[in-house]
């Protein structure tokens, strides 16, 4: 079967770019498939992840946005509609060169041109956040940003339908976000990197990972961590990721006099690194598309305490088995599973252990097999 993956780039720094990867290099390895990665332009700086060279990485040299800002709008729209169809005529003679089977849309230039592009082949839509995330991040915003979020939420939702499937990560989502949609499926993200031998969990430190962000709501998981250090103060809290909060989430740990227990490592690549110097992993998100971060840490060998929030967790974390799943924004509850696990070494090491058995279910090549017979059955092909 021949796979296209459509993605702005596997450059940048992110989950949605390091798990287009691994996909592609786990569908790689089954025998007859051919397999490519498509991206708008990647100049300077390194992949996200290593990219199999059974896996064909095509660049189409497609500058999307115009350089600078012309001196008004109507001569800027113009521009980005000449840059549309410059790249949909690229893509498009990509496509029918190769006469793929099926063309995946990950990244969010070819979202609404793939549609446009007619071919035999099948085009699938990857949703790699809640349907209505826009909406989350706009409130207490600006009307300006209330607006832009209520047109990107209406134009997805008038290009959705327009591809043959649309693939969610979870059933959460796809319950209460899709009502009414035949064209939707459901795929978790697989993990990203498999390690052989698990954390000791005998580090004295909680690790978190992910963007500095609103929705991730570290300052929850700091202020759980100062109730924490009351009982346990040889421990620390390590917080993996980089984002627009860092002065925000800085000023909250002098304020509560943690700088030295408080580590913000920034954004690095290789996390697997950090999870296994630690020995619980912690999320205090108000939302999440899926939760990666979680079965990582999972793959390390930690127990999880995270948010019950939308809507990936429930559907990772067996509450009380390989983890703790507590209310969104719960601190005191928060900090009690913390300190559980802290204070019972055997508790700790049985859940790591459950928590590794659960991550197993997330390895690429058990879901490319899934994926695998998701395209068969969109194809008809064998």
């Amino acid at each position: 079967m021949k796979i296209v993956y459509c993605i702005n780039s596997v450059k940048v720094l992110g989950g949605i770019e390091r798990v287009t990867v691994v996909k592609a290099n786990a569908l790689a390895e089954i025998a007859g498939n051919e397999v490519y990665i498509v991206v708008l332009s990647d100049k300077g700086g390194k992949y996200i992840a290593q990219i199999s060279p059974k896996v064909t990485l095509v660049d189409l040299d497609a500058e999307f946005f115009p350089d600078g800002f012309p001196g008004n709008r109507i001569q800027y729209v113009r521009q980005m509609m000449k840059k549309n169809k410059e790249y949909r005529e690229k893509l498009s003679a990509f496509l029918h060169r190769v006469n793929p089977d099926v063309v995946v849309s990950v990244g969010h230039k070819e979202f609404e041109q793939l549609p446009k592009i007619r071919g035999p082949w099948k085009i699938v839509r990857e949703v790699h956040h809640d349907r209505n995330f826009r909406m989350v991040l706009c409130k207490g915003e600006s009307v300006f940003r209330h607006i832009t979020a209520v047109y990107g939420t209406l134009s997805d939702r008038r290009v959705y339908p327009k591809y043959d499937k649309v693939v969610t990560l979870t059933q959460g989502d796809k319950a209460e976000n899709w009502r009414g949609a035949k064209n939707v499926a459901v795929m978790p993200n697989p993990v990203s990197f498999v390690v052989d031998v698990p954390s000791s969990l005998t580090p004295k430190r909680i690790v978190s990972v992910g963007r500095l962000s609103v929705l991730k709501s570290y300052d929850t998981l700091v202020r759980a961590f100062a109730i924490v250090r009351q009982k346990h103060p040889d421990w620390e809290l390590e917080i993996v990721g980089g984002g627009e909060l860092k002065a925000d989430l800085q000023r909250l740990i002098h304020s509560l006099s943690l700088e030295e227990h408080v580590i913000l490592t920034g954004r690095i690549t290789e996390v697997q690194e950090h999870l296994l110097k630690g020995s619980i992993f912690a999320l205090t998100s108000v939302l999440e598309g899926f939760g990666l971060a979680i079965v990582e840490a999972m793959e390390c060998g930690l127990p999880v305490v995270c948010t019950d929030c939308n809507y990936g967790p429930r559907e990772i974390v067996e509450d009380g088995e390989d983890g703790f799943l507590v209310p969104v924004g719960a601190e005191k509850d928060i900090a009690s599973k913390l300190c559980l696990l802290i204070e019972n070494d055997g508790l700790r090491k049985k859940m790591g252990e459950n928590a590794r058995r659960k991550a197993a279910l997330f390895h690429p090549q058990h879901l490319a097999e899934r994926w695998m017979a998701f395209f068969e059955e969109l194809t008809g092909k064998e």
